[in-house]
């Protein structure tokens, strides 16, 4: 007797609402043809004309390659660096390195005469993959807020634009997150090795083959540069979403 085990969403109800209905909301906004037009951004050296050497030209190139992808024109940008501290001492000499109280690694500013400042955390410089993750999602903030789009910022619908303009391979590698436990007499806590973002890989995949889907792409061959974890998920996505094409609201 064959039988088929029923597939199952990989990500809650709750989340695929949300990114099928903000998915609808992008394209309503940019318009179908920004999404079927813009491809994934592959992390190779035929995707960038530059090498990169960890050097700040090397933000500088990004983002005005990234204001090409994102279709940013007619802003004036400043593109400024700073450094977290690298560790905070606690009164029982325990120490804990930057990333344990939320230090941002990317900041995004808009003065009253229209200029706006992207300020990149220098230790970001060392890793290509997240300082691109980094400049999109505070480009998107460009996107959303700049122009008036939305009335409040909103992380997790600037990640999703984000993805929606081709970047969701370095926003959705750098969303893993590693924790290191620490304790002491009076003070326990973890700390972040690696997690950048604020939607989780698994519904960045989601929404990554929500895309797919609706591009009605006959390969999906750049999905193998999505880390181990990211690739497994967007595979039962995109089967699931495959399967219950009729039930998506994102079609």
């Amino acid at each position: 007797m064959f039988w088929s085990k029923k597939v199952k969403c990989p990500i809650t109800e709750e989340d695929r609402q949300w990114v099928e209905e903000a998915l609808g909301w992008l394209v309503n906004v940019f318009g179908k043809e920004t999404l079927l037009q813009k491809q994934p951004i592959l992390p190779t050296k035929e995707q960038f004309s530059k090498e990169l050497n960890g050097v700040k030209e090397d933000a500088e190139y990004l983002l005005n390659f990234l204001l090409d992808v994102m279709d940013i024109k007619g802003k004036e940008i400043n593109l400024s660096f700073y450094q977290n501290p690298k560790q905070i001492e606690f009164s029982e000499g325990l120490t804990t390195v930057r990333g344990d109280y939320d230090l941002s690694l990317g900041r995004y500013i808009e003065y009253d005469d229209g200029l706006i400042e992207i300020l990149i955390e220098e230790e970001l410089l060392k890793n290509p993959i997240s300082l691109i993750a980094t400049l999109g999602h505070e480009l998107a903030h460009v996107k959303l807020l700049s122009d008036k789009l939305i009335e409040e910022n909103d992380e997790y619908l600037t990640d999703l634009t984000v993805i929606f303009f081709g970047l969701g391979i370095f926003n959705a590698n750098t969303s893993l997150t590693k924790l290191n436990t620490w304790s002491g007499v009076s003070h326990s806590g973890w700390q972040i090795s690696g997690g950048e973002g604020y939607v989780p890989y698994k519904v960045q995949a989601y929404a990554m083959a929500a895309i797919s889907n609706y591009r009605q792409e006959t390969s999906t061959d750049w999905s193998n540069y999505l880390e181990k974890e990211v690739k497994r998920e967007f595979d039962k996505s995109l089967k699931y979403i495959n399967l219950n094409i009729d039930q998506l609201s994102f079609k």
